[in-house]
């Protein structure tokens, strides 16, 4: 008789056989029905033996084939149970080399991700703003009721088909939300967008989509509420911040610039996307502006012995995303195509993370043109890292079954010839930034590429030297490309104190630091010295803003600022992290022993450790140093205060008295020069610390009577006047 299946894959697992459900008694055994998932998982394909005993059973190896075999049997019981056990079984046939499952053409069998799919397809195609392609969407996403096999997330062979599939339901939502938006459907948009994060907390654009939504309908409170979300989730789950798009349309509201507008439905305005604007003014990198459009011109006009690459090298918050950004913008208005991936550090050990969403954004708006002039064969390798490629281009075909280390080169070799032959098409530019955390794989296919042979491509590679010591690969390529010309390297220096003055020139309001105290506080660097203004400009009152400026440094209000150094912090050594927070609480130019009095080796590699990655720098000895001694310095004066500011208020106490101790057998007997600062640290080690307190705050008075003025001792001295009596109450 032919069967009539029912299969829900998303959300919860269930399987309806003529409309009655398949309870977990009518299975008989939970390894039918896992068998079961994996071959639909598989469908379409022989799965062996092998690897359905590997994947399902590894952990019972002695017993996985009979267990298999039973597996197999009750499977067969639960979809045809009216089969004659002589009589072949029609859906899971038995064969030499593992087992598949096909479903009869007698049968009727419906699957919730086939439909899914069907409907999603049947949307893409049609024209963008059509009625018929928002029913298409919303009966596709009404079907996404859950992830893929929901219950069995931490089943290896469920992940790859859940992520597809989950980008494929993102898709879904961004368009029809896009549609929401124009159609002036606001709050469809935002419900449709909070429905979709349960399934995903970090997906930006939905965030920065409500946000225009709840703008348009005049609640920018809300939209603000949305961003401060999206921060904070970003930053517990990824530990990244906003991107560019985000913070400018949260700078836009702070500041009453976003202007509510009237969609026109006939113009395909993606709402997840800010409206082009015009090129702000920027200042320090004109030079390095001109090199990349001049390296730019010559990919445009005559092909080179091999890809031009720039490696844009500078420290953290120096600007080298704000330039990249820049170029690029340029680089589009030269019809150019140009494509971009950032690296990110919790992939950095995810084969090919970066070149699959490089390629993955590039599909969602590749046109007919460019698809077809892609090389099908050089493409087999690369469908399975992209299922999204076979469905643009369905004529790809698979591979057979080749050795992985053959299966490795060929993927390689496919992929630098997917770029190639879209350089062919146009001009080519490749944006690679935070390549410090680029995988070894992805690291081969930009090496590759860069010593592509008359190609128009222009690669530009953006990375921190101070982290280089953690990806050896990249280490050693950029190596091989500087022995062999094939990378020009571009330093990016931070600001100097003129074009520090040049940038507050730029802005319209009158600021509490001067340029020179703003270079002196940001040491010229541009994240520093943005977000300083930044923070400046959103404060409430003038006289609030003169109050922070004399009592505080602007940049501790600054939570990208901190994100960045913290984000730096997290993945120091734990010996290395401990010296840092003691230096913090030193918070000037030390020498090695009042760090400790004895430093150990691994005290040293730690200290080797801080100065590779730009923590700490060394600087020239100081009067009353010896030339002889090693001078260290926070290579910024934030990074100290950010560290010390994470401290706790135990550590702070240990550490405050730790440093005292050492600042004592450092200059012992003769400590009144440094008494004032003895006096400060005891004080902050806590009230056990009251008899030291008054002994240094007297002698910091003495020493200001002798050497400066009564008016600087009696500070001192009014301090020590202030907790005798406190001491002798507690002495007597």
């Amino acid at each position: 008789m032919a069967e009539n299946l029912q299969i829900y894959l998303l959300g919860e697992f269930r399987l309806y056989r003529d409309g009655t459900l398949i309870t977990h008694k009518d299975w008989h055994t939970r390894q039918a029905r896992q068998l079961f998932k994996l071959l639909l998982t598989e469908r379409g394909r022989i799965v062996s033996m092998r690897k359905l005993t590997e994947l399902l059973w590894s952990d019972y190896a002695d017993s996985a084939y009979k267990t298999l075999r039973s597996a197999v049997s009750a499977l067969r019981s639960v979809l045809e149970p009216d089969r004659d056990p002589q009589i072949p079984s029609r859906f899971v046939p038995r064969g030499h080399a593992g087992y598949t499952l096909i479903f009869p053409k007698d049968s009727s069998v419906w699957i919730d991700v086939a439909e899914f799919e069907r409907l999603l397809d049947r949307a893409l195609a049609v024209p963008d703003y059509s009625q018929e392609r928002r029913k298409l969407l919303e009966a596709a996403l009404q079907l996404y009721t859950g992830d893929y096999l929901a219950q069995d997330e931490e089943v290896s062979w469920t992940r790859a088909e859940r992520v597809r599939l989950r980008e494929r339901y993102f898709t879904g939502v961004v368009l029809l939300a896009e549609w929401q938006y124009e159609a002036r459907r606001y709050r469809d948009a935002i419900e449709l967008c909070r429905r979709a994060l349960e399934f995903d907390l970090c997906r930006e654009p939905l965030y920065r989509l409500m946000m225009q939504c709840q703008a348009q309908l005049g609640d920018s409170i809300g939209a603000l509420q949305t961003f401060e979300q999206c921060r904070q989730l970003l930053d517990e789950h990824l530990g990244a911040d906003p991107s560019p798009q985000t913070l400018d349309l949260h700078t836009a509201l702070l500041r009453g610039e976003f202007q509510p507008r009237s969609p026109h439905p006939s113009h395909r305005v993606p709402a997840y996307r800010l409206p082009a604007r015009v090129e702000p003014p920027f200042v320090g990198r004109k030079t390095e502006l001109d090199q990349f459009m001049q390296q730019l011109a010559e990919v445009q006009t005559r092909p080179a012995q091999h890809t031009h690459t720039i490696a844009l090298v500078g420290e953290a918050g120096i600007g080298k995303s704000f330039l990249v950004r820049l170029f690029l913008n340029r680089a589009v208005c030269e019809h150019v195509q140009v494509m971009t991936a950032s690296c990110q550090a919790i992939e950095q050990h995810v084969s090919f993370a970066p070149l699959v969403a490089m390629i993955s954004v590039w599909l969602l708006e590749a046109s007919e043109e460019q698809l077809q002039a892609l090389p099908l064969q050089a493409l087999s390798p690369i469908a399975p890292l992209i299922p999204e490629l076979v469905r643009r281009l369905p004529g790809i075909m698979s591979l057979p079954p080749i050795a992985p280390e053959q299966a490795y080169s060929t993927l390689i070799a496919g992929l630098v010839d997917l770029f190639a032959a879209l350089s062919r098409l146009h001009p080519l530019v490749l944006a690679w930034d935070d390549l410090q955390w680029a995988d070894e794989s992805t690291l081969l296919v930009i090496n590759r590429l860069a010593c592509l042979e008359q190609a128009a491509i222009l690669q530009v590679i953006a990375y921190r030297p101070e982290d280089l010591s953690e990806n050896r690969p990249l280490d050693s390529m950029l190596y091989y490309l500087r022995r062999n010309q094939h990378v020009q390297t571009l330093q990016l220096l931070p600001f100097s104190p003129e074009e520090v003055e040049e940038y507050l020139a730029l802005q319209s309001v009158a600021l509490p630091l001067s340029p020179e105290r703003l270079y002196q506080t940001t040491q010229g660097n541009a994240l520093f010295l943005v977000e300083t203004v930044r923070t400046l400009l959103e404060q409430k009152s003038n006289a609030l803003q003169e109050q922070h400026a004399r009592h505080a440094n602007f940049m501790l209000h600054s939570q990208q600022i901190r994100d960045v150094v913290l984000a730096r912090v997290e993945r120091l050594p734990p010996r290395a992290l401990e010296l840092l927070k003691i230096a913090a609480v030193i918070a000037h130019p030390f020498t090695l022993d009042l760090l400790r009095p004895q430093l150990s080796p691994d005290d040293y590699t730690a200290l080797d450790i801080l100065l590779v990655r730009r923590f700490l720098v060394e600087v020239n000895p100081e009067q009353g140093y010896r030339d002889y001694e090693v001078l260290l310095a926070f290579s910024h004066e934030m990074v100290g205060q950010i560290i010390y500011a994470t401290c706790t208020s135990l550590q702070l106490a240990q550490l405050h008295k730790q440093v005292a101790a050492n600042i004592i057998r450092r200059y012992a007997p003769n400590t009144e020069m440094h008494a004032a600062e003895l006096a400060f640290h005891y004080r902050r080690s806590g009230p056990s610390a009251e008899a030291q307190i008054l002994h240094y705050e007297v002698e910091a008075g003495d020493y200001a009577r002798h050497t400066f003025s009564y008016r600087q001792a009696l500070v001192h001295y009014d301090m020590a006047l202030q907790l005798l009596p406190r001491l002798q109450f507690h002495q007597s």
